[in-house]
């Protein structure tokens, strides 16, 4: 799901309406916030955000090229729902490399145990 400006601005006209259906389904689903809104709201306020980006574009404006940035030039009280949005996406970690560091710390201390074991058994 991408709503930031970057990404946002490259979906074709045609496509958008299947894109912000499929936007408004994983928010709604999801997270309980959105469930009270209905979905022409949603779906009104995500098509005016994707034209707020599209005319920038054509102005040759800068376009925010991250969440935060996004997060940065969404006003709340003109996109409230989007706001929401963008402040989950910006708090969600990006890459969970402790998980990865402990695997290769794993990995490292499992090769040296076999080395280990060869060395004792070879002695033996």
């Amino acid at each position: 799901m991408q709503l930031t400006p970057k990404y946002l601005i490259k979906i074709k006209n045609e496509d958008l309406h299947n894109y912000l259906s499929t936007i408004f389904e994983i928010v709604t689903g999801n997270y309980t916030y959105f469930q009270a809104s209905s979905k022409d709201l949603i779906q009104n306020e995500l098509n005016l955000w994707f034209t707020k980006w599209k005319r920038h574009e054509s102005e040759g404006e800068n376009i925010p090229n991250n969440g935060l940035e996004a997060l940065i030039s969404c006003p709340e009280s003109v996109f409230p729902n989007i706001h929401y949005i963008l402040n989950i996406i910006c708090s969600l970690p990006i890459s969970v490399a402790s998980a990865e560091r402990s695997f290769s710390t794993l990995r490292r201390v499992e090769n040296l145990k076999r080395g280990n074991d060869h060395t004792v058994t070879k002695q033996s």
